[in-house]
């Protein structure tokens, strides 16, 4: 454990996402590889969110521009980007005191990231 505690959080994400997923009835490789392609997703979108974005509290970006900008990375590399819901739990994990803000209509969140 003591070990674990020196990794980067991107190696703890990692070891994390190579964790088996609970029990598994053992022939059921197409469950296994979904998993498998949904962590790898989550890998794609934090390590994108952690080397595009950094906290300023000054600064509100749309969240739904963000996303744009996840998504264009992911299409241009061929990945499949997480949904937006995800993409947010990611935000959430990355960022844990982040607060997206609402300023104007519904639908019109920001997040305070530069």
């Amino acid at each position: 454990m003591q070990d674990v505690e020196k990794f980067t959080d991107i190696e703890k994400l990692y070891l994390y996402l190579k964790l088996p997923s609970g029990p598994s009835s053992g022939n059921d490789k197409s469950d296994q590889s979904s998993m498998s392609s949904s962590r790898t997703q989550q890998m794609y979108a934090f390590n994108w969110i952690r080397n595009h974005l950094e906290e300023h509290p000054e600064t509100s970006l749309p969240k739904q521009e963000v996303y744009d900008e996840y998504k264009s990375y992911c299409d241009n590399l061929g990945y499949n980007p997480l949904s937006a819901a995800d993409f947010g739990k990611i935000m959430k994990n990355v960022f844990p005191n982040m607060k997206a803000r609402r300023l104007g209509m519904r639908g019109k969140s920001k997040y305070p990231l530069i």
